[in-house]
């Protein structure tokens, strides 16, 4: 996939990971590989949707480090619809809010970043969360956008 080569054999070894008796696994990883390799072949709306069926099928943290790796690929818009997702499937999680307070800042949408940087202080588990949480706030009152590394 990554060299662009041989896309069609490597759906059908995406699709036996995914369904083959006994060893196949429909989850995040063997999800969102056939969906890049549909998306690659300009297979679009399939593509859109076995990448929703990753998310739903995608743990906490599996949703949450895909969505940081778009923020770093610069795919704001991707990662704002993937940090939304996790947020609405953890509304309690400290980093779901955090992340998608990025998303929205990156995206250009200081107030909406705020409102979740404000959920997210109130979930902090340990002094350095709500530090971080603090430190993001005044970040966005002072009107600046959020780093992704944050």
């Amino acid at each position: 996939m990554q060299n662009n080569t041989n896309l069609e054999e490597g759906l059908s070894w995406a699709e036996s990971a995914i369904t083959e008796n006994y060893i196949g696994q429909a989850n995040f990883t063997t999800l969102r590989t056939k969906a890049n390799l549909l998306k690659k072949l300009g297979r679009t709306p399939e593509s859109e949707s076995t990448m929703k069926e990753a998310l739903a099928k995608g743990t906490f943290a599996e949703v949450n480090q895909f969505g940081q790796r778009l923020l770093a690929q610069k795919k704001t818009a991707e990662a704002l619809d993937v940090f939304r997702f996790n947020a609405t499937k953890n509304p309690k999680e400290f980093q779901a809010l955090t992340g998608l307070a990025k998303a929205y800042s990156v995206n250009g949408d200081l107030k909406s970043a705020g409102k979740y940087i404000k959920l997210a202080a109130a979930e902090a588990q340990t002094p350095e969360d709500k530090e971080k949480a603090d430190k993001m706030a005044k970040m966005l009152a002072e009107g600046k956008s959020l780093p992704i590394e944050m």
